[in-house]
């Protein structure tokens, strides 16, 4: 019986066990299938939940944006939100401004780093000679004068100097213009040199021809209009020098060529000019009677104007004496320095220029010293103390060179 029931106890065991064994074995397979459809369900609410996560993202942005519109009038305070007062927040200073280290502008190796003090002593000398001009006169005036001038040739550049002698010479652009108009000059006519092979044209008349090359009415060979030397160059239009002196040739026997002759070789233009030279103009004068040439030339030309005398005088070298007779006749020394005091004294320096060097050089005025060249010195010379005129300034160094010839 013990065994029997040992027998059956010992079954028993082993049927419980294998019991134990395929319920456990049912519950794993139980536990599986429970995670897996928990891991199934976790992903569809993952899926679901990110959806919604996003439509209330977005709900409070629209949220926030549209309390942004309706609260724009309001005053924004972000630090409200984390609990910090207005007074508690730091004072916000404005920054100074960055220091700025200016460079020097390089002015390159033409500029001259001298200009700004030359002009600031040049202004100096200019308000001491205007201050010794107020003062009187002392008798150390003259040694004050020259250490003035020395200091003046020393500190300020000679072209500074120049330029307003320039400026102050207002007459240089005035004087005598024969020809005022343009040239009407035409190519001649293919079929009159056809006709004429030789060369045989009809000449115009010295009217046409005076026409034809710009000299206005008033200056034509019949009238008597005296030459001025106030005019201006009108820049107009003028044919070869060297073909008008050609064809003004072929009219020596037509009436009223003297006069056309005087007022063309004194033309400003015409003057300095290389074509219009003393030896054509002598060759010319050669042609024509002295006395009728003389008086032609003193109805023309007012006694005074000494630039037009010495102009022709250079032209035509043979009419300078017998010009300077007929301007001064019989006159001495004594005449001359009348002269030269009275265009002295009426500050007519341009017309004293002009006669000093009319005058100098001739058969009554020789070069070398003597009494009245020293005396037109010393006057010149106390003349240009007081100013810095530009005919003084040049007279005064012809005379030095005449007395040194």
């Amino acid at each position: 019986m013990d065994t029997a029931s040992q027998t059956n106890d010992s079954d028993s065991v082993t049927d419980s066990s294998n019991y134990v064994s395929a319920a456990s074995s049912i519950e794993a397979l139980d536990a599986q299938h429970n995670r897996d459809q928990d891991f199934v369900g976790d992903s569809q609410d993952s899926d679901v939940a990110s959806l919604s996560g996003r439509n209330e993202l977005f709900r409070d942005n629209a949220s926030l944006s549209e309390s942004s519109e309706e609260g724009s009038t309001d005053s924004f305070n972000p630090l409200a939100d984390l609990g910090i007062s207005d007074s508690a927040a730091p004072e916000l200073k404005p920054s100074r401004p960055a220091r700025i280290d200016f460079v020097e502008f390089h002015k390159g190796h033409r500029f001259d780093d001298e200009l700004l003090p030359r002009l600031q002593k040049f202004e100096e000398v200019s308000k001491t000679t205007d201050s010794l001009s107020q003062q009187p006169k002392r008798v150390n005036d003259q040694n004050s004068l020259r250490e003035l001038q020395s200091k003046l040739a020393h500190k300020v550049p000679r072209a500074y100097l120049e330029m307003v002698l320039r400026e102050n010479n207002y007459h240089q652009y005035e004087d005598w213009h024969f020809m005022t108009e343009d040239s009407q000059g035409k190519d001649c006519d293919p079929w009159e040199q056809f006709l004429n092979p030789h060369g045989h044209l009809p000449q115009p008349s010295l009217k046409e021809f005076l026409v034809s090359i710009g000299v206005p009415t008033s200056f034509m060979p019949e009238t008597a209009e005296k030459i001025s030397v106030t005019m201006f160059d009108r820049m107009n239009y003028l044919e070869s020098v060297s073909w008008m002196c050609q064809q003004l040739e072929h009219y020596v026997d037509s009436s009223g060529f003297t006069k056309t002759f005087i007022r063309y070789i004194l033309d400003r233009n015409i003057y300095d000019s290389a074509e219009c030279n003393s030896m054509w103009c002598s060759k010319v004068y050669g042609q024509l009677c002295e006395d009728h040439f003389l008086r032609t030339y003193l109805q023309l030309v007012e006694n005074d104007e000494y630039m037009l005398h010495l102009r022709v005088a250079r032209q035509i070298p043979e009419i300078h004496g017998p010009l300077l007779e007929a301007l001064h006749p019989n006159a001495g020394q004594q005449v001359f320095a009348e002269k030269f005091h009275e265009l002295l004294n009426s500050k007519e320096y341009r017309k004293l220029l002009y006669f000093i060097l009319f005058i100098l050089g001739t058969d009554k005025l020789p070069f070398g010293r003597n009494d009245i060249t020293l005396h037109f010195k010393n006057q010149i010379h106390d003349f240009c103390e007081d100013g810095n005129n530009l005919e003084l300034i040049v007279l005064k160094s012809y005379i030095n060179l005449f007395l040194n010839r």
